[in-house]
């Protein structure tokens, strides 16, 4: 496409796109050269892309396929939580490099509620956007799920070692009060050598990272 074709079409397109989706003539470019590249690297030609316009549902096909990238998905995983053992004891089964039980934050989580051996799904929620903790929790509630606490964190850490090498996993029902009166939640992670980390961070300076995924569970009977 010849690129006074191309910035007639923009120009065409600005004048029917609200300004808070794209804001300017260069955005707009921008995107149609995007849209051009992925055409041609699928062995398609500029009529290809021309056919937005004469093919009746292409631009709805195309705005699904953009907005089904931040549909929330579930994956589901069964654990066993041992409320026998103490949460240092936890800890230890996940076997992890650094573990903030054993630094100082035990007595932080030390109420957990439960008898026995119980075996609950929890799922690994992604939200496939940056999102905050606020956004996360009002999710999770209109799809019938609470944010898991710290055991169901240890069960699943001791459960599944690999996740967190590929994404942070996040636990939201449980918390205290750090530094400048923040929440801080504990998290499954990764560090630098690969060595596995059951840390503790500021939500206003991890979640909503892309690689954050969130571990909920199903809302409790009442």
């Amino acid at each position: 496409m010849e690129d006074n074709t191309r910035r007639q079409l923009a120009s065409h397109l600005k004048g029917h796109w609200n300004g808070e989706l794209v804001n300017s003539l260069e955005d707009i470019l921008k995107i149609i050269t995007k849209l051009k590249l992925g055409i041609r690297c699928s062995g398609g030609t500029d009529d290809d892309l021309r056919r937005i316009f004469s093919e009746e549902g292409l631009n709805m096909r195309i705005a699904d396929l953009i907005m089904s990238s931040h549909q929330t998905s579930l994956e589901s995983y069964k654990v066993v939580i041992d409320y026998r053992q103490t949460l240092l004891e936890m800890a230890e089964n996940g076997n992890y490099s650094w573990n903030l039980i054993e630094q100082e934050l035990s007595e932080k989580f030390s109420s957990i509620k439960g008898v026995g051996q119980q075996e609950v799904e929890l799922f690994l929620v992604d939200f496939n956007k940056t999102i905050t903790a606020k956004e996360a929790l009002e999710i999770l509630n209109q799809i019938d799920l609470e944010p898991a606490r710290i055991e169901h964190l240890l069960a699943f850490g001791a459960s599944y070692s690999w996740f967190e090498a590929q994404f942070i996993i996040v636990c939201l029902g449980s918390y205290y009060i750090c530094d400048g009166g923040n929440r801080c939640h504990p998290h499954l992670s990764s560090i630098l050598d690969g060595q596995r980390m059951l840390g503790s961070t500021n939500c206003v300076r991890i979640y909503g990272y892309e690689k954050c995924k969130f571990l909920a569970l199903k809302k409790a009977e009442n």
